[in-house]
């Protein structure tokens, strides 16, 4: 099974709302789940997390630890880009998996 996995593209109009749902092991239902934002995965950055931390205003990660998967919802898309649904795992190399969002007008 794979660590993580999602949707390789998604589109969506410019200004709507889409939800992103993103699976993984269940080894790592207790770890904390991220949203990244980057063509390269290593120069990615931080975009929010499941326990809310950045207070982000557009973006919301939901995790339902029974289901083994979270969901990234977003708001009032603006642009195309490429994104990491990610996996905190501490002291090793976090999980992840990539999709592109494509906003259309």
């Amino acid at each position: 099974a794979l660590d993580v996995t999602t949707i390789k593209e998604i589109s969506v109009r410019r200004g709507q709302s889409v939800i992103i749902p993103c699976l993984y092991h269940q080894k790592y239902a207790f770890s904390i789940k991220y949203l990244s934002a980057g063509y390269l995965w290593l120069l990615s950055d931080y975009v929010e997390f499941s326990d809310q931390r950045r207070h982000h205003k557009t973006v919301l990660i939901s995790d339902d630890t029974s289901r083994h998967i979270f969901t990234v919802r977003m708001d009032d898309v603006q642009e195309s880009g490429y994104y990491w649904c990610a996996v905190h795992v501490p002291s090793a190399f976090d999980k992840r998996a990539g999709f592109f969002l494509n906003v259309t007008a």
